[in-house]
């Protein structure tokens, strides 16, 4: 007997950040700052410089496994997570779900 992990929906959907400028851009861009959110891939490393408030940071491996969850990383700072294939990056309370390390994540 096997069990399976639920898979959880983000809600809202964050914006998917997978070219140079939307990377560059993370959450600085215009689409991000309407939604809240963004994942940006591929990536295993993140830095919150010129941030103006906390950030939640999720990282997730390429099957969308949360590998490490970080709930209000401050301005100026750096975080790895080796393994990583996304990050998931929101301003600290957008998100509804609670996300821990193990669960599978849709967006």
């Amino acid at each position: 007997m096997t069990t399976s992990t639920p898979v959880i929906q983000l809600a809202p959907p964050p914006v998917h950040a997978n070219r140079f400028l939307s990377r560059l851009l993370g959450m600085f861009s215009p689409e991000a700052k309407r939604r809240g959110a963004v994942v940006i891939y591929p990536c295993s490393s993140i830095h919150t410089f010129f941030m103006n408030r906390p950030l939640r940071i999720v990282f997730l491996d390429s099957s969308r496994k949360v590998l490490a969850c970080h709930d209000s990383v401050a301005p100026f700072k750096t975080l790895a997570c080796p393994g990583s294939y996304y990050v998931l990056e929101s301003g600290a309370g957008v998100l509804n779900q609670k996300l821990e390390v193990g669960d599978v994540v849709d967006f």
